[in-house]
């Protein structure tokens, strides 16, 4: 992967249509490498600077790009962003890596004091807050009626 993984666009007389769409797609490539930098510790840095070539690639070029806009980019940028932020953290860096990694990703739980305690805050904000003409107008503008 490190040496054969490049930019769509590096040869674009490969793609029936060349545009930033395969820039975007480039990210992907990207977090591929970080996660493999997390994986494999032993080639971490490799894949690190790798990852981080892609990412600034990627970034430098659709900061430019007239297309930077279209929810095709956007939605593939936030289907793939964030894995960089966990190898990027310091803690990832030094052996036994797992453990702080898993102590940070545990799922959170919610007692029962803490779940009814949330339930009645919501609720007597709901009633604070609660106004009938404003209950009514929304109804109405929903409803089409006036």
């Amino acid at each position: 992967m490190l040496e054969n993984e490049k930019p769509f666009l590096e040869e674009p007389e490969e793609l029936e249509f060349a545009n930033d769409t395969w820039t975007a797609q480039d990210i992907r490539k990207a977090m591929l490498m970080f996660q493999a930098a997390w994986e494999a510790p032993q080639h971490g840095h490799n894949y690190s600077e790798k990852a981080k070539n892609l990412l600034d690639y990627v970034t430098s070029t659709l900061s430019n790009s007239p297309e930077k806009t279209f929810a095709r980019l956007q939605i593939i940028l936030m289907q793939n962003y964030g894995p960089q932020h966990v190898t990027f953290s310091e803690s990832c860096q030094h052996p036994g890596h797992e453990s702080t990694f898993s102590s940070t990703n545990k799922a959170p739980t919610l007692g029962w004091t803490t779940l009814i305690s949330n339930i009645f805050a919501r609720l007597i904000s709901g009633l604070i807050h609660f106004s009938p003409r404003r209950e009514k107008a929304w109804l109405d503008a929903r409803l089409d009626r006036r």
